[in-house]
Protein backbone atom coordinates (compact mmCIF):
# COMPACT_ATOMS: atom_id res chain seq x y z
CA UNK A 1 0.00 0.00 0.00
CA UNK A 2 0.92 3.36 -1.01
CA UNK A 3 -0.02 6.26 0.46
CA UNK A 4 0.89 9.67 -0.39
CA UNK A 5 -0.01 12.78 1.79
CA UNK A 6 -0.91 16.37 1.83
CA UNK A 7 0.61 19.66 4.09
CA UNK A 8 -2.70 18.70 5.96
CA UNK A 9 -1.95 15.68 7.71
CA UNK A 10 -0.19 15.27 10.71
CA UNK A 11 1.65 18.16 12.10
CA UNK A 12 5.40 17.18 13.17
CA UNK A 13 8.21 18.76 15.27
CA UNK A 14 11.45 20.12 14.16
CA UNK A 15 14.08 19.88 16.93
CA UNK A 16 17.43 21.09 16.33
CA UNK A 17 18.32 22.52 19.98
CA UNK A 18 22.07 22.22 21.39
CA UNK A 19 22.59 18.76 23.16
CA UNK A 20 22.19 19.03 26.69
CA UNK A 21 25.69 18.16 28.93
CA UNK A 22 24.45 14.65 29.67
CA UNK A 23 23.95 13.80 25.86
CA UNK A 24 26.93 11.08 25.39
CA UNK A 25 28.09 12.22 21.74
CA UNK A 26 31.50 10.48 20.24
CA UNK A 27 32.99 11.20 17.27
CA UNK A 28 36.24 10.09 14.68
CA UNK A 29 37.99 12.84 13.64
CA UNK A 30 37.36 11.93 9.56
CA UNK A 31 40.64 11.34 7.12
CA UNK A 32 42.75 10.46 9.93
CA UNK A 33 45.64 10.07 7.82
CA UNK A 34 44.49 13.64 6.39
CA UNK A 35 44.20 15.65 3.38
CA UNK A 36 46.91 16.33 1.57
CA UNK A 37 47.59 20.28 1.66
CA UNK A 38 51.52 20.28 1.16
CA UNK A 39 52.24 21.08 -2.19
CA UNK A 40 49.09 21.89 -3.50
CA UNK A 41 49.92 25.67 -3.45
CA UNK A 42 47.57 26.28 -0.45
CA UNK A 43 48.04 29.57 1.47
CA UNK A 44 47.85 29.64 5.45
CA UNK A 45 46.18 31.51 7.55
CA UNK A 46 48.61 33.92 8.41
CA UNK A 47 49.71 34.44 4.85
CA UNK A 48 46.38 35.19 2.90
CA UNK A 49 45.69 38.48 2.60
CA UNK A 50 44.96 40.97 5.41
CA UNK A 51 42.26 41.61 8.04
CA UNK A 52 38.85 41.68 6.28
CA UNK A 53 36.96 45.22 6.42
CA UNK A 54 32.79 44.58 6.42
CA UNK A 55 30.35 46.65 4.97
CA UNK A 56 27.62 47.78 6.65
CA UNK A 57 25.47 45.10 8.39
CA UNK A 58 25.37 42.89 5.10
CA UNK A 59 28.07 40.78 6.77
CA UNK A 60 30.07 40.61 2.99
CA UNK A 61 33.69 42.08 3.48
CA UNK A 62 35.16 44.90 1.11
CA UNK A 63 36.95 42.50 -0.89
CA UNK A 64 39.96 43.88 -2.94
CA UNK A 65 39.53 41.23 -5.75
CA UNK A 66 37.19 38.54 -6.27
CA UNK A 67 37.88 35.52 -8.52
CA UNK A 68 34.70 33.35 -9.69
CA UNK A 69 35.50 30.30 -11.44
CA UNK A 70 32.79 28.28 -13.24
CA UNK A 71 32.84 24.71 -13.68
CA UNK A 72 30.51 22.34 -15.22
CA UNK A 73 27.18 19.92 -15.15
CA UNK A 74 28.23 18.66 -11.74
CA UNK A 75 26.07 17.16 -9.17
CA UNK A 76 26.78 17.88 -5.39
CA UNK A 77 27.48 15.48 -3.52
CA UNK A 78 29.96 14.09 -6.36
CA UNK A 79 32.58 16.25 -5.91
CA UNK A 80 32.96 17.58 -2.01
CA UNK A 81 33.43 14.14 -0.55
CA UNK A 82 34.70 12.75 -3.90
CA UNK A 83 38.62 12.93 -2.45
CA UNK A 84 39.79 10.31 -4.70
CA UNK A 85 38.48 12.19 -8.21
CA UNK A 86 38.74 15.52 -6.44
CA UNK A 87 41.26 15.57 -4.05
CA UNK A 88 42.67 19.08 -4.88
CA UNK A 89 38.90 20.54 -4.38
CA UNK A 90 38.36 18.74 -1.38
CA UNK A 91 41.42 20.11 0.27
CA UNK A 92 40.16 23.65 -0.30
CA UNK A 93 36.77 22.32 1.08
CA UNK A 94 37.89 21.43 4.48
CA UNK A 95 40.67 24.13 4.88
CA UNK A 96 38.14 26.70 4.04
CA UNK A 97 34.26 27.11 3.62
CA UNK A 98 31.44 26.03 1.61
CA UNK A 99 27.62 25.99 0.81
CA UNK A 100 25.76 22.40 1.21
CA UNK A 101 22.46 23.61 0.01
CA UNK A 102 23.31 25.87 -2.88
CA UNK A 103 21.48 25.29 -5.98
CA UNK A 104 21.47 26.51 -9.84
CA UNK A 105 19.16 28.62 -11.58
CA UNK A 106 18.19 26.29 -14.19
CA UNK A 107 19.17 24.27 -17.63
CA UNK A 108 20.72 23.92 -20.01
CA UNK A 109 24.15 26.46 -19.31
CA UNK A 110 23.66 29.55 -20.75
CA UNK A 111 20.68 30.72 -18.55
CA UNK A 112 23.26 30.12 -15.22
CA UNK A 113 26.01 32.43 -16.57
CA UNK A 114 23.27 35.20 -17.45
CA UNK A 115 21.84 34.64 -14.39
CA UNK A 116 25.23 34.99 -12.20
CA UNK A 117 26.07 38.06 -14.30
CA UNK A 118 23.05 39.47 -15.41
CA UNK A 119 20.26 38.63 -12.31
CA UNK A 120 18.41 36.80 -14.70
CA UNK A 121 18.10 34.14 -16.95
CA UNK A 122 16.07 36.68 -19.60
CA UNK A 123 13.66 34.26 -20.87
CA UNK A 124 16.43 31.98 -22.12
CA UNK A 125 15.52 28.24 -22.06
CA UNK A 126 18.54 27.09 -24.70
CA UNK A 127 22.10 27.32 -25.50
CA UNK A 128 21.87 30.12 -27.83
CA UNK A 129 24.76 32.47 -30.18
CA UNK A 130 24.96 35.65 -29.19
CA UNK A 131 23.73 36.55 -32.59
CA UNK A 132 20.63 34.75 -32.09
CA UNK A 133 19.69 35.96 -28.48
CA UNK A 134 21.54 39.22 -27.79
CA UNK A 135 20.76 40.20 -23.69
CA UNK A 136 19.92 43.90 -24.04
CA UNK A 137 19.88 44.20 -20.13
CA UNK A 138 22.56 45.95 -17.42
CA UNK A 139 25.27 43.51 -16.21
CA UNK A 140 27.46 42.87 -13.48
CA UNK A 141 30.08 44.87 -16.08
CA UNK A 142 28.32 47.88 -16.22
CA UNK A 143 27.70 48.28 -12.29
CA UNK A 144 31.46 47.69 -11.84
CA UNK A 145 32.37 50.01 -14.42
CA UNK A 146 30.26 52.71 -12.92
CA UNK A 147 31.29 52.03 -9.68
CA UNK A 148 35.23 52.86 -10.90
CA UNK A 149 35.84 49.25 -10.53
CA UNK A 150 37.78 47.11 -12.89
CA UNK A 151 36.95 43.79 -14.41
CA UNK A 152 38.32 41.07 -16.73
CA UNK A 153 36.69 38.03 -17.72
CA UNK A 154 39.34 35.36 -18.67
CA UNK A 155 38.13 32.60 -21.27
CA UNK A 156 40.63 29.74 -22.24
CA UNK A 157 41.30 28.70 -25.50
CA UNK A 158 39.27 31.47 -26.69
CA UNK A 159 41.34 32.33 -29.67
CA UNK A 160 40.79 36.07 -29.67
CA UNK A 161 39.80 38.53 -27.49
CA UNK A 162 35.63 38.43 -27.13
CA UNK A 163 35.34 35.46 -29.13
CA UNK A 164 31.88 35.06 -30.10
CA UNK A 165 31.60 32.49 -31.93
CA UNK A 166 32.67 28.93 -30.33
CA UNK A 167 35.87 27.40 -31.38
CA UNK A 168 36.66 24.23 -29.64
CA UNK A 169 37.45 23.43 -26.92
CA UNK A 170 36.20 27.03 -26.22
CA UNK A 171 32.26 26.98 -26.17
CA UNK A 172 30.53 30.83 -26.46
CA UNK A 173 27.71 29.36 -23.92
CA UNK A 174 30.38 29.67 -21.33
CA UNK A 175 31.17 33.19 -22.16
CA UNK A 176 28.01 35.43 -20.78
CA UNK A 177 29.70 38.80 -21.51
CA UNK A 178 29.50 38.60 -25.09
CA UNK A 179 25.82 38.34 -24.87
CA UNK A 180 24.98 41.59 -23.44
CA UNK A 181 24.67 44.42 -26.34
CA UNK A 182 26.53 46.93 -24.85
CA UNK A 183 29.72 44.62 -24.26
CA UNK A 184 29.50 41.98 -27.00
CA UNK A 185 28.80 44.84 -29.58
CA UNK A 186 31.38 47.21 -28.60
CA UNK A 187 34.59 44.99 -30.20
CA UNK A 188 36.77 47.91 -28.13
CA UNK A 189 34.86 47.60 -24.86
CA UNK A 190 34.85 43.82 -25.04
CA UNK A 191 37.82 43.23 -26.16
CA UNK A 192 39.35 45.42 -23.17
CA UNK A 193 37.39 43.04 -20.65
CA UNK A 194 37.04 39.62 -22.44
CA UNK A 195 40.15 38.50 -22.76
CA UNK A 196 41.47 34.56 -23.01
CA UNK A 197 43.11 32.81 -20.18
CA UNK A 198 46.64 33.11 -20.56
CA UNK A 199 46.57 36.66 -20.22
CA UNK A 200 45.56 36.29 -16.25
CA UNK A 201 48.87 35.10 -15.76
CA UNK A 202 50.30 38.66 -16.92
CA UNK A 203 47.85 40.47 -14.29
CA UNK A 204 48.51 38.41 -11.47
CA UNK A 205 51.90 40.09 -11.07
CA UNK A 206 50.94 43.17 -9.42
CA UNK A 207 47.97 43.69 -7.21
CA UNK A 208 47.23 46.86 -9.04
CA UNK A 209 47.07 44.81 -12.10
CA UNK A 210 45.15 42.31 -10.90
CA UNK A 211 40.91 43.00 -11.87
CA UNK A 212 38.93 43.93 -8.69
CA UNK A 213 36.42 41.42 -10.40
CA UNK A 214 37.89 38.25 -12.16
CA UNK A 215 35.89 35.63 -13.70
CA UNK A 216 37.54 31.93 -15.06
CA UNK A 217 35.58 30.28 -17.84
CA UNK A 218 38.15 26.69 -18.51
CA UNK A 219 37.84 24.84 -21.55
CA UNK A 220 35.32 22.23 -22.12
CA UNK A 221 37.35 19.54 -20.91
CA UNK A 222 39.13 21.73 -17.90
CA UNK A 223 35.40 22.73 -16.52
CA UNK A 224 34.17 18.60 -16.43
CA UNK A 225 32.03 19.07 -19.25
CA UNK A 226 33.44 16.96 -22.03
CA UNK A 227 36.73 15.36 -19.88
CA UNK A 228 36.28 13.85 -16.07
CA UNK A 229 36.21 14.82 -12.43
CA UNK A 230 40.13 14.54 -12.14
CA UNK A 231 40.68 16.02 -14.95
CA UNK A 232 39.30 19.28 -13.89
CA UNK A 233 40.08 18.94 -10.66
CA UNK A 234 43.98 18.64 -11.65
CA UNK A 235 43.73 21.60 -13.81
CA UNK A 236 42.13 23.96 -11.01
CA UNK A 237 45.50 22.17 -8.99
CA UNK A 238 47.59 23.40 -11.35
CA UNK A 239 45.55 27.51 -11.73
CA UNK A 240 44.51 28.01 -8.42
CA UNK A 241 47.44 28.05 -6.66
CA UNK A 242 48.68 31.24 -8.91
CA UNK A 243 45.55 32.78 -7.82
CA UNK A 244 46.68 32.48 -4.31
CA UNK A 245 50.07 32.71 -3.93
CA UNK A 246 49.82 36.38 -6.43
CA UNK A 247 49.93 39.74 -4.68
CA UNK A 248 45.91 40.32 -4.77
CA UNK A 249 45.63 37.47 -2.12
CA UNK A 250 48.68 37.57 -0.20
CA UNK A 251 49.07 41.43 0.31
CA UNK A 252 45.00 42.32 0.15
CA UNK A 253 41.81 41.36 1.50
CA UNK A 254 40.42 38.62 -1.85
CA UNK A 255 37.80 36.27 -1.89
CA UNK A 256 37.94 33.36 -4.77
CA UNK A 257 34.66 31.29 -5.14
CA UNK A 258 34.20 27.72 -7.22
CA UNK A 259 31.04 26.53 -8.30
CA UNK A 260 29.65 24.79 -10.91
CA UNK A 261 26.81 25.85 -13.46
CA UNK A 262 24.03 23.15 -13.21
CA UNK A 263 23.95 19.78 -12.15
CA UNK A 264 23.91 16.89 -14.36
CA UNK A 265 20.34 16.50 -14.57
CA UNK A 266 20.47 13.86 -11.90
CA UNK A 267 19.30 15.62 -9.02
CA UNK A 268 17.52 18.70 -7.74
CA UNK A 269 20.00 21.20 -9.69
CA UNK A 270 21.39 21.50 -6.40
CA UNK A 271 25.78 21.98 -6.78
CA UNK A 272 28.35 22.71 -4.42
CA UNK A 273 30.22 26.32 -3.80
CA UNK A 274 33.93 26.97 -2.14
CA UNK A 275 34.56 30.12 -0.84
CA UNK A 276 38.58 30.79 -0.38
CA UNK A 277 40.38 33.52 1.71
CA UNK A 278 41.03 35.64 4.80
CA UNK A 279 37.88 36.24 5.60
CA UNK A 280 36.04 32.68 5.25
CA UNK A 281 35.37 31.28 7.71
CA UNK A 282 37.88 27.66 8.05
CA UNK A 283 36.36 24.84 8.03
CA UNK A 284 33.10 26.05 7.89
CA UNK A 285 29.71 23.77 6.03
CA UNK A 286 26.84 26.58 5.77
CA UNK A 287 23.37 25.09 5.29
CA UNK A 288 21.87 28.20 4.44
CA UNK A 289 19.74 28.21 1.39
CA UNK A 290 21.20 30.02 -1.47
CA UNK A 291 22.00 30.20 -5.43
CA UNK A 292 23.50 31.80 -7.92
CA UNK A 293 21.76 35.09 -7.35
CA UNK A 294 22.88 35.13 -3.82
CA UNK A 295 26.79 34.91 -5.11
CA UNK A 296 25.69 37.61 -7.59
CA UNK A 297 23.91 39.66 -4.72
CA UNK A 298 27.89 38.92 -2.74
CA UNK A 299 29.51 40.67 -5.04
CA UNK A 300 26.94 43.73 -5.34
CA UNK A 301 26.97 43.56 -1.18
CA UNK A 302 31.17 44.01 -0.98
CA UNK A 303 30.88 46.67 -3.33
CA UNK A 304 27.55 48.70 -2.38
CA UNK A 305 26.49 48.22 -6.32
CA UNK A 306 22.97 48.42 -6.98
CA UNK A 307 20.89 45.06 -7.44
CA UNK A 308 20.44 44.00 -11.34
CA UNK A 309 17.16 42.82 -11.53
CA UNK A 310 14.61 41.30 -8.11
CA UNK A 311 16.41 38.18 -8.06
CA UNK A 312 19.87 39.34 -6.89
CA UNK A 313 17.88 42.24 -4.63
CA UNK A 314 16.08 39.62 -3.05
CA UNK A 315 18.76 36.88 -2.80
CA UNK A 316 20.49 36.41 0.64
CA UNK A 317 24.31 37.47 -0.25
CA UNK A 318 27.18 33.80 1.15
CA UNK A 319 27.60 36.38 4.73
CA UNK A 320 27.50 33.45 6.72
CA UNK A 321 30.72 32.03 4.96
CA UNK A 322 32.89 34.98 6.26
CA UNK A 323 34.61 36.07 9.44
CA UNK A 324 32.87 37.56 12.14
CA UNK A 325 29.30 36.26 10.74
CA UNK A 326 26.76 34.66 12.73
CA UNK A 327 25.29 31.07 11.11
CA UNK A 328 21.33 31.57 9.91
CA UNK A 329 19.20 31.21 13.41
CA UNK A 330 17.40 28.38 14.01
CA UNK A 331 14.46 27.76 16.55
CA UNK A 332 15.34 28.46 20.46
CA UNK A 333 16.75 25.78 21.77
CA UNK A 334 14.61 23.91 24.59
CA UNK A 335 16.30 21.83 27.58
CA UNK A 336 16.13 17.66 26.29
CA UNK A 337 15.90 14.77 28.31
CA UNK A 338 18.58 12.05 28.19
CA UNK A 339 18.68 10.32 24.83
CA UNK A 340 17.40 6.83 24.87
CA UNK A 341 18.82 5.51 21.76
CA UNK A 342 20.78 6.85 18.82
CA UNK A 343 22.04 7.29 15.43
CA UNK A 344 25.32 7.21 13.23
CA UNK A 345 25.59 9.72 11.27
CA UNK A 346 27.79 9.21 7.24
CA UNK A 347 29.33 11.87 5.76
CA UNK A 348 30.70 11.39 1.79
CA UNK A 349 34.71 10.84 3.08
CA UNK A 350 33.19 8.00 4.65
CA UNK A 351 33.77 8.99 7.96
CA UNK A 352 31.00 8.29 10.62
CA UNK A 353 29.96 10.35 13.71
CA UNK A 354 27.63 8.57 16.63
CA UNK A 355 25.26 10.27 18.86
CA UNK A 356 23.54 8.95 21.69
CA UNK A 357 23.99 5.36 22.17
CA UNK A 358 25.31 4.73 18.94
CA UNK A 359 28.79 2.88 19.06
CA UNK A 360 31.19 3.45 16.27
CA UNK A 361 32.43 -0.29 14.61
CA UNK A 362 35.27 1.65 11.85
CA UNK A 363 34.68 3.32 8.59
CA UNK A 364 35.87 3.50 4.94
CA UNK A 365 38.96 5.74 6.17
CA UNK A 366 40.07 3.14 8.88
CA UNK A 367 40.60 0.50 5.98
CA UNK A 368 41.27 2.26 2.95
CA UNK A 369 38.41 1.39 1.20
CA UNK A 370 36.88 3.59 -1.83
CA UNK A 371 34.43 6.05 -1.53
CA UNK A 372 32.65 8.45 -1.41
CA UNK A 373 29.90 6.51 0.68
CA UNK A 374 26.63 6.89 0.21
CA UNK A 375 24.49 4.76 2.08
CA UNK A 376 24.84 3.08 6.16
CA UNK A 377 22.51 0.41 7.56
CA UNK A 378 22.41 -0.29 11.27
CA UNK A 379 22.17 -3.84 12.31
CA UNK A 380 19.00 -4.90 14.62
CA UNK A 381 20.96 -4.67 18.30
CA UNK A 382 23.12 -2.13 17.02
CA UNK A 383 26.17 -4.28 17.13
CA UNK A 384 27.30 -3.32 13.84
CA UNK A 385 26.62 -1.48 10.51
CA UNK A 386 26.67 -1.64 6.58
CA UNK A 387 28.44 1.18 4.31
CA UNK A 388 27.51 1.43 0.27
CA UNK A 389 29.83 3.35 -1.48
CA UNK A 390 28.82 5.29 -4.83
CA UNK A 391 30.03 2.16 -7.11
CA UNK A 392 27.63 -0.29 -5.48
CA UNK A 393 30.16 -2.00 -2.88
CA UNK A 394 29.17 -2.92 0.57
CA UNK A 395 31.56 -2.78 3.70
CA UNK A 396 30.62 -4.68 6.37
CA UNK A 397 31.60 -3.69 10.13
CA UNK A 398 31.09 -5.11 13.67
CA UNK A 399 27.98 -8.10 13.66
CA UNK A 400 27.27 -6.62 9.90
CA UNK A 401 26.47 -9.72 7.59
CA UNK A 402 26.84 -10.03 3.75
CA UNK A 403 24.01 -10.78 1.17
CA UNK A 404 24.90 -9.03 -1.57
CA UNK A 405 25.28 -6.08 -3.87
CA UNK A 406 24.58 -4.73 -7.08
CA UNK A 407 27.72 -5.28 -8.44
CA UNK A 408 27.39 -9.17 -7.73
CA UNK A 409 24.15 -9.36 -9.59
CA UNK A 410 25.07 -6.95 -12.33
CA UNK A 411 22.29 -5.24 -11.02
CA UNK A 412 21.47 -1.87 -12.72
CA UNK A 413 21.24 1.47 -10.99
CA UNK A 414 23.12 3.93 -9.10
CA UNK A 415 22.56 3.05 -5.29
CA UNK A 416 21.93 5.29 -3.25
CA UNK A 417 20.59 4.48 -0.20
CA UNK A 418 20.72 0.46 1.98
CA UNK A 419 18.15 -0.65 4.63
CA UNK A 420 19.03 -3.38 7.43
CA UNK A 421 15.57 -5.62 7.77
CA UNK A 422 14.64 -5.82 11.42
CA UNK A 423 16.01 -9.48 11.85
CA UNK A 424 19.55 -8.29 10.63
CA UNK A 425 18.98 -11.35 8.20
CA UNK A 426 19.24 -9.06 4.61
CA UNK A 427 19.24 -5.50 3.14
CA UNK A 428 17.06 -3.27 0.20
CA UNK A 429 19.05 -1.12 -1.65
CA UNK A 430 17.57 2.04 -3.54
CA UNK A 431 19.17 3.26 -6.94
CA UNK A 432 18.61 7.38 -7.24
CA UNK A 433 15.62 6.12 -10.15
CA UNK A 434 13.58 4.63 -7.32
CA UNK A 435 14.41 1.18 -7.84
CA UNK A 436 14.92 -1.11 -4.84
CA UNK A 437 16.90 -4.42 -4.89
CA UNK A 438 16.12 -7.05 -2.17
CA UNK A 439 18.88 -9.15 -0.51
CA UNK A 440 18.60 -11.82 1.77
CA UNK A 441 14.85 -12.11 3.91
CA UNK A 442 14.37 -8.06 2.60
CA UNK A 443 10.89 -7.97 1.74
CA UNK A 444 9.98 -5.91 -1.17
CA UNK A 445 6.81 -3.40 -0.93
CA UNK A 446 7.03 -1.40 -4.00
CA UNK A 447 9.03 1.42 -5.60
CA UNK A 448 8.97 4.90 -7.15
CA UNK A 449 9.06 3.77 -10.76
CA UNK A 450 6.04 1.40 -10.00
CA UNK A 451 3.71 4.41 -9.50
CA UNK A 452 5.96 7.35 -11.46
CA UNK A 453 6.21 8.88 -8.88
CA UNK A 454 8.95 12.01 -8.61
CA UNK A 455 12.62 11.90 -7.32
CA UNK A 456 15.29 11.79 -7.06
CA UNK A 457 15.53 8.95 -4.01
CA UNK A 458 17.95 9.64 -1.52
CA UNK A 459 16.91 7.57 1.16
CA UNK A 460 15.43 4.26 2.68
CA UNK A 461 14.39 2.78 5.73
CA UNK A 462 12.34 -0.14 7.25
CA UNK A 463 9.48 -0.40 9.69
CA UNK A 464 10.34 -1.74 12.80
CA UNK A 465 7.89 -4.76 11.69
CA UNK A 466 10.09 -5.06 8.38
CA UNK A 467 6.40 -5.06 6.32
CA UNK A 468 7.00 -1.55 4.96
CA UNK A 469 9.75 1.11 4.02
CA UNK A 470 9.84 4.88 3.21
CA UNK A 471 11.37 6.52 0.76
CA UNK A 472 12.98 10.04 0.91
CA UNK A 473 13.70 11.84 -1.96
CA UNK A 474 16.23 14.74 -2.09
CA UNK A 475 13.77 17.56 -1.85
CA UNK A 476 12.06 15.76 1.49
CA UNK A 477 8.98 14.57 0.53
CA UNK A 478 8.58 11.05 1.96
CA UNK A 479 6.73 8.11 -0.07
CA UNK A 480 5.47 5.27 2.08
CA UNK A 481 4.87 1.43 1.22
CA UNK A 482 3.36 -1.30 3.34
CA UNK A 483 2.49 -0.93 7.08
CA UNK A 484 4.93 2.57 6.84
CA UNK A 485 3.13 5.23 8.15
CA UNK A 486 3.56 8.78 7.50
CA UNK A 487 4.50 11.79 10.24
CA UNK A 488 5.42 14.88 8.40
CA UNK A 489 8.21 15.86 5.53
CA UNK A 490 10.29 18.87 5.49
CA UNK A 491 8.04 19.99 2.28
CA UNK A 492 5.15 20.42 5.03
CA UNK A 493 6.99 22.72 7.01
CA UNK A 494 9.55 24.19 4.68
CA UNK A 495 12.43 22.93 6.55
CA UNK A 496 15.76 23.59 4.26
CA UNK A 497 17.23 20.93 2.37
CA UNK A 498 18.71 18.84 0.34
CA UNK A 499 17.44 15.42 2.27
CA UNK A 500 20.26 12.41 2.12
CA UNK A 501 18.84 10.22 4.77
CA UNK A 502 16.46 9.25 7.43
CA UNK A 503 16.58 6.84 10.30
CA UNK A 504 13.39 5.62 11.62
CA UNK A 505 12.02 5.51 15.66
CA UNK A 506 8.89 3.19 16.81
CA UNK A 507 6.95 5.75 15.65
CA UNK A 508 8.35 8.04 13.43
CA UNK A 509 11.60 8.92 11.88
CA UNK A 510 14.45 11.33 11.73
CA UNK A 511 15.36 13.39 8.45
CA UNK A 512 18.86 14.07 7.80
CA UNK A 513 20.04 16.93 5.34
CA UNK A 514 23.33 17.60 3.18
CA UNK A 515 24.40 20.24 5.93
CA UNK A 516 24.40 17.82 8.44
CA UNK A 517 21.00 19.44 10.42
CA UNK A 518 18.44 16.45 11.73
CA UNK A 519 14.35 17.16 11.65
CA UNK A 520 12.68 14.67 14.09
CA UNK A 521 8.77 13.90 13.25
CA UNK A 522 6.80 11.66 15.29
CA UNK A 523 7.98 10.32 18.34
CA UNK A 524 11.75 10.35 17.54
CA UNK A 525 14.37 11.76 19.47
CA UNK A 526 16.96 14.23 18.59
CA UNK A 527 20.66 13.63 19.84
CA UNK A 528 22.32 15.92 18.35
CA UNK A 529 23.67 17.07 14.35
CA UNK A 530 27.28 17.90 12.69
CA UNK A 531 26.01 21.88 12.80
CA UNK A 532 26.33 21.61 16.84
CA UNK A 533 29.30 20.28 17.10
CA UNK A 534 30.61 21.95 14.20
CA UNK A 535 31.89 18.46 12.17
CA UNK A 536 32.65 18.50 8.82
CA UNK A 537 30.05 16.97 6.11
CA UNK A 538 28.61 16.65 3.65
CA UNK A 539 26.02 14.10 5.42
CA UNK A 540 24.84 11.24 3.07
CA UNK A 541 23.13 8.90 5.21
CA UNK A 542 21.68 8.07 8.87
CA UNK A 543 20.77 4.57 11.15
CA UNK A 544 19.21 4.40 14.19
CA UNK A 545 20.22 2.34 17.27
CA UNK A 546 18.00 0.29 19.33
Amino acid sequence: MFTLHTPTDTASRLQTKTPSPHHYVRWRQLLSAGIAIAGLGLITQGSVGVTPRLVGASGVPAFDHIFIVIMENTSAGSIVGNTTQAPYINSLARQYAYSANYSAITHPSLPNYLALTGGSAFGITSDCSPLSCPVNAPNIGDRLTASGKTWKAYMEDMPVTCGTTDSYPYAVKHDPFVYYRDIGGNAALCGSHVQPFARMASDLQTASSTPAYAWVTPNLCHDMHDCSIKTGDDWLSLQIPSILNSPAFTQQNSLLLITWDEDDSSGANQVDLIAVGSAVKRGYVSSAPANHYSLLRTVEAAWGLSPLTANDGGASSLDDLFVGSTPTPGPTPSPSPPPTGGYNILTSFGGIYSFGNATYYGNLIDHGYPGPAVGLAETQRGHGYEILNTSGAIYSFGDAGYFGSLLDHHYPGRGVAISMTPSGGGYAILTAAGAIYSFGDAGYFGNLLDHGYPGPAVSLAYTASGHGYWILTASGAIYSFGDALYHGNLLDHGYPGPATGMATSPQGYSILTQAGAIYSFGDAVYHGNLLDHGYPGPAVAMAATP
